[in-house]
């Protein structure tokens, strides 16, 4: 049974559902099941698919498949450039309805391979045990929002090895909260009980349904090295069904304060607009952005958005996202 809801983070408080709903992955993003194949293909693109022509991407009842192919077009400073800023493959194996197998391939080689094992303790409960990202706040899109990019820069890419490290994780996930706690080594390689390498990270969050039509949003997360080496924070959002939605992430690290807030607008199915304001106090850099997001035909979104930092540079943005 497919339900009416889509991907990305603002999606979950406009349809009042967690990520996982469309997911494998216990953190969202990444390879789509049976419900993320409905919002691609049926649901969300202008031009849209029927139930019964819904096309599945599995080779049987155990393996299931897909794809994120991202191209990007980025004009800046009088300079053009067209690049793949994402091309990934996955595969997730279910032997039994209690365990997933997965990994995350891409132009650099494996980022995540990791198992589930489900409902270990009570229902929805589980262990995830192997290489993945460390779960941390809200999964965008747009790796630019400050939030995500000094999450990638100062933690992901110094500390995991090039999004590469082994780890444990124990949580709970449902449609509408989930509990989540890891210990993960920082260097990419076992054995993980070298205290020296261990990282502890945790992302916890719960959605409110208020009304009939309205959602709202509380989340806490965080990733802990050292004294020297963390970054804690939280989140929180509105939403109004098939409409509109407003999301803050803040991230504290040791010495300075990161935010980002998204507007998203749903003019039409398959419409979006889409406005930002991000701010860093490490350098006091504020930045403001806009621009639409076109979902024409089954797995495609065509993107364009224009980025100004203040008292600094602007740039322009296109990009062309496959899906599936």
């Amino acid at each position: 049974m497919l339900i009416s809801i889509l991907s990305l983070p603002e999606f979950t408080i406009i349809y009042g559902v967690a990520c996982i709903s469309c997911h494998f992955n216990t953190q969202g993003s990444g390879l789509r099941n049976e419900n993320g194949w409905g919002q691609t293909q049926i649901y969300l693109p202008i031009y849209n698919k029927k139930k019964e022509d819904l096309i599945e991407y599995k080779i049987n009842n155990s393996i299931f498949y897909g794809s994120d192919i991202r191209i990007f077009y980025l004009r800046i400073r009088d300079s053009s450039y067209i690049f793949p800023m994402q091309t990934n493959f996955y595969i997730n194996y279910k032997p039994t309805s209690s365990i997933d197998i997965y990994a995350k391939l891409g132009l650099r080689g494996l980022y995540e391979a990791f198992a589930v094992l489900w409902n270990i303790f009570f229902l929805n409960t589980y262990i995830k045990g192997g290489l993945f990202l460390p779960n941390y706040g809200l999964r965008y899109e747009d790796h630019t929002y400050f939030t995500r990019d000094y999450l990638d820069n100062r933690i992901i890419d110094r500390y995991f090895n090039r999004f590469e490290t082994g780890g444990f994780e124990i949580g709970y996930a449902y449609e509408t909260y989930q509990i989540s706690f890891s210990i993960m080594n920082s260097w990419g390689n076992f054995p993980l009980f070298l205290p020296e390498n261990q990282v502890i990270t945790t992302n916890n969050f719960k959605i409110f349904h208020l009304k009939e039509r309205y959602n709202a949003l509380l989340g806490l997360t965080g990733i802990y090295k050292d004294e020297n080496n963390y970054v804690f924070g939280g989140y929180g959002g509105f939403g109004l069904s098939n409409g509109i939605s407003t999301l803050l992430e803040y991230s504290r690290y040791p010495d300075f304060n990161v935010l980002t807030t998204i507007l998203r607008y749903i003019f039409k199915r398959g419409i979006h607009a889409v406005l930002s304001y991000d701010f860093s106090s490490e350098n006091n850099q504020s930045r403001i952005g806009g621009g639409i997001s076109l979902f024409y035909i089954p797995n495609l979104e065509i993107m364009a958005r224009y980025y100004y930092y203040f008292n600094s540079f602007d740039f322009l943005a296109f990009s062309l996202h496959f899906g599936f």
